[in-house]
């Protein structure tokens, strides 16, 4: 039987304290259900209760978010964004320019940290996977659903 091999997570610091953040947040929150789910009981037939059954519900999601940030801590490497070599890595921010000369501004994190909407792409899309391991000056092809696009990396920070 083989045995799978864990590929290793990778935080930046600043997403691990965003991580650990999460959990007295979530614990305060399944407590409150908790109280919720005790004061239905108290109150009749919790069979018949739509509240009950809506907050057993909410409790199995946000107990399963708690073992998911709790496991995540546990096998976590932080990267040590201090260490530049001059390439593109975890932790960098990548200002990248298209070939109409408009550019875009991104930080590489680990998955478990990308968010779009705070400009943070994980090193495994296909963005953040191009620009692994390149220089300033260096170019990239991204594939895209209309064509690949060429962006040629013009600051690492």
């Amino acid at each position: 039987m083989a045995m799978v091999e864990r590929q290793q997570l990778l935080l930046t610091a600043e997403g691990k304290a965003e991580i650990e953040a999460q959990l007295p947040v979530l614990v305060a929150k399944k407590r409150e259900i908790m109280e919720r789910i005790q004061g239905t009981k108290t109150y009749g037939d919790m069979a018949d209760s739509g509240e009950y059954s809506e907050a057993k519900d909410e409790l199995a999601q946000v107990d399963a978010r708690i073992r998911e940030i709790e496991q995540t801590l546990r096998h976590a490497k932080v990267v040590d964004s201090v260490e530049r070599d001059g390439t593109v890595r975890i932790g960098c921010r990548v200002t990248v320019k298209d070939a109409e000369g408009e550019t875009e501004t991104w930080t590489i994190v680990a998955p478990a940290e990308a968010s779009t909407r705070n400009r943070k792409i994980s090193n495994q899309s296909p963005m953040g996977a191009a620009l692994m391991g390149k220089r300033v000056g260096d170019q990239v092809s991204v594939h895209a659903p209309a064509g690949d696009i060429v962006y040629t990396i013009v600051a690492i920070e």
